[in-house]
C-alpha cells in the first residue's frame, strides 16, 4: 500500500467516526430538547393548577 492510499484509509475511516459522533450528538440534543420541554409543560400545568386551586378556595371563603 501507498502513503497516500494509508493516509486517505485513516481519513475516511476517521471521517465515518466524526459522522458517526456528529449524529449521536444530534439524537442527545433533541433528547435534551424534549426533556426540556416536557419540564416546562409539568411547571406550566402545575401553576395553572395550584392557581385555580387557589382560586376555588378563595371563593368559597
Amino acid at each position: 500500500m501507498s502513503r497516500n492510499t494509508k493516509l486517505q484509509d485513516s481519513l475516511d475511516k476517521l471521517n465515518k467516526s466524526l459522522e458517526t459522533l456528529y449524529m449521536a450528538i444530534h439524537r442527545q440534543h433533541h433528547c435534551v430538547n424534549r426533556m426540556e420541554k416536557s419540564v416546562n409543560e409539568y411547571f406550566e400545568i402545575r401553576n395553572f393548577l395550584k392557581n385555580r386551586n387557589a382560586k376555588a378556595g378563595g371563593d368559597q371563603k
